[in-house]
């Protein structure tokens, strides 16, 4: 899972108005639904190029907020953090 500072763009349409979560959840939750999308992209491009079956897509621990930070600046035009 990830660990570290949240950085993210925006909560995810899921769980804006979920009462259920606080404010926290809901900014984790966001973070590890971004990173589950972007991982489905990179399987997506995988399975294109038919190397979907033959390929291990891992992430350590440790990076993933790393690569969330990268995935902001990629994708977003204006990546914000929210505290």
């Amino acid at each position: 899972m990830p660990h570290g500072p949240v950085a993210i763009n925006k909560l995810h349409p899921d769980y804006i108005n979920r009462e259920d979560l606080t404010l926290s959840e809901k900014k984790y939750a966001s973070m590890v639904k971004m990173l589950d999308d972007h991982v489905g992209l990179i399987m997506q491009e995988l399975k294109v190029l038919g190397m979907d079956e033959n390929t291990i897509v891992f992430s350590p621990l440790i990076m993933v907020t790393k690569l969330i930070t990268k995935i902001n600046k990629a994708f977003c035009q204006s990546p914000v953090k929210i505290n």
